[in-house]
């Protein structure tokens, strides 16, 4: 049995899913053969997600911000002008006659080549990017991108929504969408910090959108014993500490 899984190329949060998502497949199906189709994280990809092959093909969606985090409305208008007819393209250059069925996290023309060759397709998702730039005032993206979009995602065999997945989307989908717990790895042995001193951890999104303010506020940390600071992981699929020690009034 063989499977493709193709992942968005914005923000982290895809591949950690598909990773606890393939590990219990690979359990159930030990002779599943995996491969996996994405671009901008292709080597954090190939670090946590074990597969036979790994396919570096932009899958399409991009989201566009300034330096402060906002969208960058201009930026957008021209990356989704010509969505549709890029994606054509793109379908035409798509195979999937050697799979039994695709995974998308999420790619919306994984549903459309997985119906033309009349295979499943699974979709998983805490959003869809339809539902997003929905919600972007002023209007963005063309109506007849987005009537594109729900027409795809329409495709799917089922539609995975973890919690706190906006329940307009789930209402939208019916008896397409699946309500799901969170998806998490079973593996044992995770790290755990054994000293009591108190710990704060801040999170950006895999999109870095809160990373100017984050930075900015970095600086008035400077009271804290043990301060450190991870960047990094969304240019180059690494990431690096610096201690407050090392680096009291810079940011990166």
């Amino acid at each position: 049995m063989r499977t493709k899984v193709y992942l968005s190329d914005e923000g982290f949060g895809h591949i950690v899913r598909q990773s606890a998502i393939v590990e219990e497949l690979q359990r159930l199906q030990p002779n599943l053969k995996l491969h996996v189709q994405t671009h901008k994280h292709l080597e954090m990809a190939r670090k946590i997600l074990p597969a036979e092959k790994y396919l570096d093909v932009y899958n399409n969606i991009s989201w566009h911000k300034t330096k402060m985090g906002e969208p960058d409305h201009q930026a957008i208008e021209v990356h989704y002008k010509d969505y549709i007819q890029r994606s054509e393209k793109y379908l035409e250059n798509e195979s999937l006659d050697s799979y039994d069925f695709v995974l998308s996290d999420f790619v919306y023309e994984a549903f459309l080549a997985a119906k033309d060759r009349d295979i499943p397709a699974f979709g998983v998702a805490h959003f869809t990017w339809d539902w997003f730039f929905s919600k972007l005032y002023p209007p963005l993206i063309e109506t007849s991108v987005l009537k594109y979009f729900l027409n795809a995602s329409n495709q799917a065999s089922k539609l995975y929504f973890p919690p706190f997945s906006p329940n307009e989307i789930i209402r939208y989908y019916g008896s397409k969408a699946v309500e799901v717990p969170l998806i998490v790895r079973r593996k044992e042995g995770k790290k755990k910090i054994s000293d009591s001193r108190f710990k704060v951890l801040i999170i950006d999104s895999g999109a870095s959108v809160l990373r100017s303010s984050i930075e900015k506020a970095y600086t008035q940390f400077e009271q804290l014993d043990d301060l450190s600071l991870m960047h990094g992981a969304e240019r180059t699929g690494s990431s690096s500490v610096l201690s407050n020690q090392e680096n009291q009034h810079r940011t990166h």
